[in-house]
């Protein structure tokens, strides 16, 4: 399998130029176009984690906007932190992008307390029960990489993580933001 041959012979999580998402397949924008803020469908979506760390897992909350038939990434927050910093950054993009009414998060690990914390403070929160693995949640979003439907911004600071991991998914150390964005899109 190109997997294999990738860890074993090229010393790398996944094949050269990206597993499930291929990265020739990526498409970048320079600036978000005319229309996305006022008529694009905006969501964030979090992918939870148990606690706060200093190794391990993230907490990953992603802001997208679909427009005529593209899906942009607009921003990305990742930490290892726990619920209540998980909570804050949520309040935060919220209040940066106004226009995301919906914001799903998955009941997974501290989801459902980040849910809890929220009711009444913040509108639009719907809780998302994740079936499967992260892998088959990525299929329907590799789809749309494939078409060149999903747009990533070319000079965010956090794209070239994003881009790692794309690369690397399923087989990188990290999924956090592929799983996030799997449930925006």
């Amino acid at each position: 399998s190109p997997y294999a041959v990738a860890g074993q012979e090229q010393q790398r999580p996944a094949p050269e130029g990206g597993g499930m998402f291929r990265v020739a397949d990526l498409r970048f924008y320079a600036r978000l176009p005319d229309g996305v803020t006022e008529r694009g469908a905006w969501v964030m979506a979090l992918d939870s984690k148990f606690k706060e760390t200093t190794t391990g897992a993230y907490a990953c909350i992603t802001v997208w906007a679909r427009y005529e038939a593209k899906f942009y990434l607009v921003d990305v927050w990742r930490e290892r932190a726990g619920t209540l910093a998980t909570v804050a950054a949520i309040q935060q993009l919220a209040a940066l992008y106004p226009k995301c009414h919906t914001k799903i998060v998955e009941e997974a690990a501290n989801g459902a307390s980040v849910c809890e914390l929220l009711e009444g403070k913040l509108g639009g929160v719907k809780r998302v029960r994740p079936t499967g693995g992260k892998e088959s949640r990525a299929h329907a979003l590799s789809a749309y990489v494939e078409t060149h439907d999903v747009l990533l911004p070319e000079a965010a600071p956090w794209v070239i993580a994003f881009r790692a991991e794309m690369e690397s998914f399923p087989s990188g150390a990290t999924a956090d933001q592929i799983d996030s964005s799997a449930h925006a899109v």
